[in-house]
């Protein structure tokens, strides 16, 4: 089983990567969570976690999911992180949550992939993305070795003190962070409601036609900046002008 999430493609193209590799069936956490994360796994069945790195650490949903998350027995978990960045403390984090619930984890993947966090950083251009996927390409043909081959091996992944630092310096900013009151639309909003489709925590409703953040925090994802056909959502001053992103891979 492959559970992801994925706000703008790319934990979803490592996914369906994975998939290519093991023909398991994917599973988006965000949907997932509105059921009771209840699964029966096959003899031998292998869990896949694939999720980005949110401030150096774990996206809160991803965290929650893995809290709920009961199979019919205690299973192998391959944790796969995809970071813009750096990934911080995202794997010890993973290990912790993995392990307190009593899973076994068995291999670790990571890879940087095109930044995505418009709030802070600007999207890579068009030429510095596709060297960004080649690379994730070219870790995942080495997962594909690793799985097939029934190795135990990290891919990836290299541990780091002063990461694990970070993560420890930023995880709270994220944890008591994350509001949504710079959230905001320009004249470009057509009134579509894309973006509730969109949102993740389904905190976006449509009032007079305009997207209104319903909640006083969000996970900070990002999908409906990034995503907006025409690109009318914005945060305070912080993402006018700059360009979106969406992996255009999947």
């Amino acid at each position: 089983m492959i559970f992801y999430f994925s706000a703008t493609g790319n934990s979803k193209y490592l996914a369906q990567k994975l998939q290519d590799i093991t023909g398991d069936e994917m599973y988006d956490i965000a949907a997932e969570l509105r059921g009771n994360c209840g699964y029966t796994l096959a003899d031998d069945e292998i869990v896949y976690i694939v999720s980005p790195v949110y401030f150096f650490g774990m996206p809160l949903n991803v965290k929650e999911f893995i809290d709920r998350m009961s199979f019919n027995r205690r299973p192998d978990v391959d944790i796969m992180i995809n970071f813009g960045t750096l990934p911080g403390d995202a794997i010890h984090a993973f290990e912790k949550e993995l392990n307190a619930k009593g899973f076994n984890v068995r291999n670790r993947y990571g890879t940087r992939m095109p930044e995505n966090y418009i709030i802070l950083f600007r999207p890579p251009k068009d030429d510095r993305m596709v060297h960004l996927l080649d690379d994730a390409d070219r870790m995942m043909e080495e997962v594909s070795e690793t799985i097939r081959s029934g190795c135990v091996k990290d891919v990836g992944i290299k541990k780091n003190i002063l990461m694990n630092i970070f993560g420890h310096i930023a995880r709270p900013i994220y944890v008591y962070g994350r509001r949504t009151r710079g959230f905001h639309i320009n004249t470009s909003c057509s009134g579509c409601g894309k973006c509730v489709d969109l949102c993740p925590e389904g905190i976006i409703e449509m009032q007079d036609d305009a997207p209104v953040w319903t909640e006083k925090k969000c996970l900070r994802c990002c999908s409906c900046i990034n995503r907006c056909p025409h690109k009318a959502i914005e945060f305070g001053f912080l993402t006018k002008g700059r360009r979106r992103y969406h992996n255009l891979r999947i």
